[in-house]
């Protein structure tokens, strides 16, 4: 006997598009040209929740002003389709190597200090390390600010024929700056690097993935991380337009140890992952990485808002002047929920 005609309802899950919980994937991405989008008005930053809303803002990928940065959000959400993010077009500098970057602070600014990390698509000039020190400097007094974040910074190195000419970034003391020389050996992405006759690299991307890892997790993690779709970065590049595959072990393990977020393949697999997530200081700083600024920074902001409501409270102390025990006891309580809410996540041990 056959079985009776019915109706069965197969039940799936992520079709509402529900935000992910917290702020740890807000994020902003600067770009420079001399104009906006038509959709920007007088505005040089718009928030953006999807490509889709890039797009109707006039960032498209026909567009032969806006067509880079197009595809740089597009990879963002491609990486992280319920990222948040803060897109600026900020003028193009006249003397690039006079800059300060103060154009970080006035996108953190605009978003209310809610932006974790920002990337910057920086194709005005030749990549120049001295910039990372530069952008520290800027990142430091957002921390004073009580506005962390991290940068990860996507540069031209299209005339560098040499990579082992690629200075060391491990020298330098710039704990909250990365640098991403991958690139994408897509029709897209190298039609893109015919135009512009510089790199391009994956900064969107590489932002993306930042911004859908928790504050703890290594961006190179395959589990969770794999940064091809089997079109874009299904090829990988470093942003000189070498192919990793034909470049020696030695060589990739060298920029690797001077601080470059590359890409890697691993063998038998076509898939394309981040080889790491350094950033520009030693590499036997407590801040040599990605995941241990993300979660310094979590953890002080969480701090903040749990201490801050006793700001300016009566305090109780001893004869001695010193605080009492009683007091000490509230600022741990308050102290405690933050780091045992990251504790709980697995972001902390």
């Amino acid at each position: 006997m056959g079985t009776r005609p019915d109706i069965t309802f197969n039940r799936q899950g992520g079709g509402l598009g529900r935000p992910l919980p917290g702020q740890d994937h807000y994020s902003g991405f600067i770009v420079y040209e001399d104009s906006l989008p038509t959709g920007f008005g007088t505005d040089k930053i718009k928030q953006v929740f999807s490509i889709d809303e890039a797009e109707a803002l006039g960032v498209t990928s026909d567009d032969a002003v806006f067509k880079f940065a197009h595809y740089h959000v597009s990879e963002f959400f491609r990486m992280n389709p319920k990222g948040v993010l803060w897109l600026m077009v900020e003028p193009v500098p006249a003397v690039p190597a006079s800059r300060t970057w103060s154009e970080i602070t006035e996108i953190q600014n605009f978003s209310e200090g809610l932006i974790r990390q920002v990337g910057i698509f920086d194709d005005v000039a030749v990549f120049d390390d001295a910039d990372l020190t530069k952008i520290q400097v800027v990142i430091v007094a957002l921390q004073t600010d009580k506005q962390p974040l991290s940068v990860v910074l996507g540069s031209d190195i299209s005339g560098t024929a040499d990579l082992t000419a690629l200075s060391d970034l491990r020298a330098l003391a710039a704990p909250n700056v990365s640098v991403c020389i991958a690139e994408s050996g897509s029709v897209v992405a190298q039609a893109l690097v015919t135009d512009s006759s510089k790199s391009l690299t994956s900064v969107g991307n590489c932002l993306g993935t930042i911004s859908l890892a928790q504050v703890n997790e290594d961006i190179a993690w395959p589990k969770k991380f794999r940064i091809d779709n089997g079109e874009e970065m299904a090829i990988a590049l470093i942003a000189n337009g070498d192919n990793i595959r034909d470049l020696s072990s030695g060589l990739l393990d060298s920029i690797h140890d001077k601080g470059y977020i590359i890409p890697r393949k691993f063998v038998g697999s076509a898939f394309t992952y981040y080889t790491d997530s350094p950033t520009a200081v030693a590499v036997t700083s407590d801040f040599a990485y990605i995941e241990n600024n993300r979660t310094i920074d979590k953890a002080i902001r969480g701090l903040r808002i749990g201490v801050q409501p006793e700001l300016n409270s009566p305090l109780k102390v001893n004869s001695d002047g010193t605080l009492s025990d009683e007091t000490i006891a509230v600022f741990i309580d308050l102290s405690k929920k933050p780091l045992q809410d990251m504790q709980n996540s697995n972001e902390i041990s």
